[in-house]
């Protein structure tokens, strides 16, 4: 059985957080932090199917094809000709090449670089089989990943596909939503585990309280998603994936997560994407303003995405912010809240001391994560800024 070296990809911030979970699925202790990411070595496709069904936190996973020093923009051509891509793909199925080029004196685009290697796989094909696999720029077979940084170039196959943040419950959405990737990840590094009740007054589609649930219920990440990029590769065994779905088994620790939104819409939305997680049990959602709620229960969890003033408008945002830390300290005390936001600016109004700053990214925002412990008794002077976190 061969094996080979795999790189998951996640958002900046959640680097740590995804090597833990990888070596949790793997049972093992083979990956290492990258920037962006994990990489995980001597692993068999089994490994890939796994990583792919199971991990919340990673976004894609790539498996290493060849990894190679530039001297030229030739040595591309050789290299990528020199790969046994027959062993993975027929001639019959189309491909697609996902290039970035970062600092190379050979490559100053992409563009480039993808042309060459993809002429390098269509004359490897005409020599053996006399005719070339075709490129679909929309619905390709095959993804082919390509990355160049300064001299180093490295050729990989994406296992994943779209993004793993595309779960497969969603059916509707909301405007500005957070990732499920990075929800995942915020509630992981909160430490909760359904031991204490959850709620997300501003839950917009659902995100946290799905993600919640999927955790606290041992729902695997991709139990509903419907395709991954494997099952295009000659040597997928659907009866090594089917053993792994097989084994994904659903938990029923019924673990309380509530959910409130002033918007009906987004409380609608909400319902109807939890409907196919909860399986005849009731979501906890209603339409509330988060200012007129009170803690349900003595202690608990929240965890907020409040409107960032990007994509939802809000008239005096930082006002906003100073209202929710407000309502937070008067209203609930002895629980653990958690908000993150990529307005770094109108989060240092919320005026409650942080216990952490996290720094994390929401696709290309750059925003932070804030741990405020709303413990009673202890003392949380309202301060008009906290400072930045870097």
């Amino acid at each position: 059985m061969t094996n080979y070296n795999l790189f998951a990809s996640t958002y900046q911030g959640l680097e740590e957080v995804l090597k833990a979970e990888v070596d949790q699925i793997l049972d093992t202790e083979s990956s290492s932090i990258r920037r962006r990411g994990v990489a995980i070595s001597d692993r068999s496709l089994f490994d890939v199917y796994k990583l792919n069904f199971y991990s919340r936190t990673a976004l894609r996973i790539f498996l290493e094809l060849d990894r190679f020093e530039l001297r030229n923009a030739k040595d591309l051509y050789k290299h990528g000709k020199e790969i046994e891509w027959e062993r993975w793909f027929s001639v019959n199925q189309t491909i697609k090449i996902e290039a970035t080029a970062n600092n190379s004196e050979y490559f100053d685009n992409e563009i480039f670089a993808s042309q060459l290697l993809k002429d390098a796989i269509c004359d490897r094909f005409r020599e053996i089989h006399g005719e070339r696999p075709s490129v679909s720029i929309d619905h390709p077979d095959i993804l082919i990943h390509l990355q160049i940084s300064s001299d180093n170039c490295t050729i990989s196959l994406n296992s994943t596909g779209d993004s793993l943040h595309k779960r497969g419950y969603k059916t509707k959405q909301t405007p500005a939503p957070i990732s499920e990737v990075l929800a995942a990840g915020i509630i992981q590094l909160s430490g909760w585990k359904g031991e204490v009740p959850l709620l997300d007054p501003m839950c917009g589609s659902g995100t946290f309280l799905a993600e919640a649930f999927m955790l606290s219920d041992d729902i695997a990440a991709g139990k509903y998603r419907q395709w991954f990029a494997f099952k295009s590769w000659l040597p997928y065994n659907k009866e090594d994936f089917a053993a792994i779905k097989h084994k994904s088994v659903l938990g029923s620790r019924k673990s309380f997560i509530e959910g409130s939104d002033i918007h009906p819409l987004s409380v609608m939305a909400a319902e109807e994407n939890l409907s196919h997680l909860y399986k005849g049990r009731n979501p906890n959602v209603s339409v509330q303003d988060f200012f007129s709620l009170i803690k349900p229960f003595p202690k608990g969890v929240i965890f907020m995405n409040p409107p960032y003033d990007v994509r939802l408008e809000k008239k005096d945002i930082k006002e906003f912010y100073a209202q929710i830390g407000d309502h937070l300290k008067k209203n609930f005390e002895g629980w653990d809240a958690w908000i993150f936001s990529s307005n770094i600016d109108a989060l240092k109004s919320v005026g409650l001391k942080p216990n952490r700053r996290i720094p994390l990214y929401n696709g290309p925002l750059e925003g932070r994560l804030m741990h405020f412990q709303l413990y009673k008794g202890s003392k949380r002077p309202r301060i008009k800024n906290i400072g930045d976190a870097t």
